[in-house]
C-alpha cells in the first residue's frame, strides 16, 4: 500500500495506489498508475506533455514504455515492491511493455500473488510463468474470473499449493478438470459460493483432484450445494483433510450419511463446517464425535434444527480437544445439552455460540463455571438469561475478549457494569439500550476500557 517514488537530481516519479498523491512539481498522480514524469528527467525519456498526461496509463501502454520500470530490477524492486500490493506491480505492465522480461528474477521470488478482477487476459500469461515459484493464489471475490484463467493458472503454476476461488461463480467443469490434471501439490483449495462445480462431471473431476493430491487438507465448499451421492464419493477420497466446510447459507443437501462418510475417512479433520445443513440429526454429530473426536477442535451447526441436546452430550464424551462450537438457532438443544457439555469440554472451550437457543441462566452459569479460558461467548436472542447470569462469566472468565448480548431483554445495567469492572481483556461488546440498559451503563464501560473496546448497541 501507498506509493513508491524514485528521485533524481530534475525530478520525482511516483506511482498513487489508493488515492491521488501531489507529487514535487504539483502534478497529480491518479489511482490508475499513472507515473507524471518530469521533462527531460534522468531515465532519458521526454516526459508527457500536457495533452498526453490527460490521456494517463492507456496512452502510455499504447505509445511507449517507461524507461525507469524498465530498468529496475534486483533489490531496487524488491524496495519498491515493499511500497506496494503485488496486485499493483502487475499493473504496472500497463506502462511497461518489459517489465516481465527485465525482472524475472524479482517475479521468480514471488511466493503469495493476491487476483485482480482488473486483470486483462492478455497480461497474466507471462506474469504467472514469471512468477513461477509462486505458492499461493488468493482470487477470492473476482466474480469475473473464468474458465480459461483457471487453466492458465494449471498451466503456469502447476506447484501452487493454495487456490482460492471463494464467488469466482463463472468456473465450472473445465477447472476443476484442469486443476485435477495438472495441480498435484494442492494443500488448500476453497471453491466457496462456486455453484457451477456442483454438476456431476465437475464433482467427479473434483474426487480425482482429491485422490491425486494426498497432501490436500484444506478443503471449502461452502454454498456449493452438491448433492449427497457426489459429496459421498468426493470424502471418501479426502484422507488427510484438516479443515472442510460444506454449509450453506439457505438449504444445503447434506444428510447424515455424508457425516458418517466423513467420520469414516477423514479421521484427521480439526475443522467442520455444516451450517444450515437440515437433514443433519444426532445421528450424524455422534458419528463425528465418535469418528473425529480425537482431533476435532472447531465445529460449526448453525441452524441444524433437528439437533438436540444428545448431539451436545456425544462431544462432551467424546471431542475432548473441542475449542469452537457454534450451534446458533440449534432450537431443541436446553440447558441440559449446554451444562453437559460445559462439564465435558470446558477446560479447552474458548469459543462459544449459543445464540437464539432456548436456554436461560443455568445454562450460562454451567458456561462461566466449567469454562476459564473462554474468550468469544454470543448469547444474542437468549431471551430468557438475566445479568446475574452475565456477571458471573465476567467473574469467572478473566480472558473474555468478545460477547455479544444483543436483545437479551432481561439484561440490565448490572450486566454491563459487571463486564466494566471484570473483563479487562475485553475487546468487543454488544447490547441492547432501551430495555433495561441505560446510557449511564454505557458511559461506565467506556469509562473503565476507553478505546480498547469497541462497543456496538
Amino acid at each position: 500500500q501507498g506509493s513508491a517514488q524514485a528521485s533524481g537530481p530534475r525530478g520525482v516519479t511516483r506511482i498513487a495506489s489508493e488515492e491521488c498523491t501531489m507529487v514535487d512539481e504539483g502534478e497529480c498522480v491518479s489511482p490508475s498508475g499513472y507515473a507524471a514524469i518530469d521533462q527531460e528527467d534522468e531515465c532519458g525519456g521526454a516526459g508527457p506533455d500536457s495533452a498526453e498526461r490527460g490521456h494517463g496509463a492507456d496512452y502510455l501502454a499504447a505509445n511507449r514504455s517507461c524507461p525507469l520500470l524498465c530498468t529496475m530490477s534486483g533489490d531496487l524492486w524488491m524496495h519498491f515492491m515493499s511500497f506496494m500490493e503485488f496486485t499493483e506491480v502487475f499493473q504496472l505492465c500497463e506502462v511497461s511493455r518489459d517489465f516481465v522480461v527485465h525482472n524475472k528474477a524479482v517475479l521468480e521470488r514471488v511466493q503469495d500473488l493476491r487476483w485482480s478482477h482488473q486483470w486483462v487476459q492478455q497480461d497474466l500469461q507471462p506474469m504467472l510463468m514469471a512468477c513461477c515459484n509462486v505458492q499461493a493464489i488468493n482470487a477470492a471475490g473476482c466474480y469475473n474470473i473464468t474458465d480459461d484463467q483457471v487453466v492458465m493458472i494449471a498451466e503456469c503454476a502447476p506447484n501452487v499449493k493454495s487456490l482460492d476461488l471463494s464467488g469466482c461463480s463463472r468456473i465450472a467443469t473445465k477447472s476443476v478438470k484442469a486443476l485435477a490434471e495438472r495441480c498435484r501439490s494442492l494443500e488448500m483449495l476453497r471453491l466457496r459460493a462456486c455453484k457451477r462445480i456442483a454438476s456431476h462431471d465437475a464433482a467427479v473431476h473434483l474426487t480425482e483432484l482429491a485422490a491425486r493430491c494426498v497432501n490436500l487438507e484444506h478443503l471449502d465448499l461452502r454454498c456449493c450445494n452438491m448433492e449427497d451421492n457426489l459429496l459421498i464419493n468426493l470424502l471418501a477420497a479426502c484422507t488427510n483433510l484438516r479443515s472442510l466446510d460444506i454449509g450453506s447459507t439457505g438449504f444445503a443437501h447434506v444428510s447424515d450419511n455424508v457425516l458418517i462418510t466423513i467420520s469414516q475417512h477423514c479421521r484427521k479433520l480439526e475443522q467442520l463446517g455444516v451450517m444450515c445443513c437440515r437433514n443433519i440429526t444426532d445421528r450424524g454429530v455422534e458419528a463425528i464425535a465418535r469418528g473425529c473426536g480425537e482431533t476435532l477442535r472447531s465445529f460449526t451447526v448453525h441452524c441444524c434444527f433437528d439437533l438436540t441436546d444428545n448431539s451436545l452430550v456425544c462431544l462432551a464424551n467424546f471431542c475432548k480437544r473441542l475449542e469452537s462450537l457454534n450451534v446458533h438457532r440449534c432450537l431443541r438443544i436446553t440447558d441440559f445439552g449446554i451444562e453437559r457439555l460445559a462439564a465435558g469440554c470446558g477446560q479447552t472451550l474458548h469459543t462459544l455460540d449459543v445464540s437464539a437457543c432456548r436456554i436461560n441462566d443455568s445454562a450460562i452459569l454451567a458456561i462461566a463455571t466449567n469454562c476459564p479460558n473462554l474468550r468469544v461467548l454470543d448469547v444474542r436472542s437468549c431471551e430468557q438469561i438475566t445479568s446475574a447470569s452475565i456477571k458471573l462469566i465476567a467473574e469467572k472468565c478473566p480472558g473474555l475478549e468478545q460477547i455479544d448480548l444483543s436483545c437479551c431483554k432481561r439484561l440490565d445495567d448490572e450486566a454491563i457494569h459487571a463486564l466494566a469492572e471484570h473483563s479487562k481483556n475485553l475487546r468487543q461488546v454488544e447490547f441492547s439500550k432501551g430495555h433495561k440498559i441505560t446510557n449511564a451503563a454505557h458511559d461506565h464501560l467506556m469509562d473503565k476500557l476507553g478505546s480498547a473496546v469497541a462497543i456496538y448497541f
